[in-house]
């Protein structure tokens, strides 16, 4: 079974990994991922998602 900190140390790393790769890395399964992610939302481990963006590569375009 995987731990919340495998899983969140996979997040701190890329915060847009899929449960199935998190899944495949942890050596669990989806479903299992999918409970403690969302058990880290739900105790306000995860506050939530966000966007890091390089202004500089946006070519002038506003955001």
């Amino acid at each position: 079974m995987s731990s919340p900190n495998a899983v969140l140390d996979i997040l701190r790393t890329d915060g847009r990994a899929s449960t199935e790769d998190i899944a495949r890395q942890t050596n669990t399964d989806p479903e299992t991922v999918e409970e403690i992610i969302g058990e880290l939302e739900d105790t306000g481990v995860i506050r939530g998602y966000r966007a890091v963006i390089d202004r500089d590569k946006l070519d002038d375009q506003p955001v």
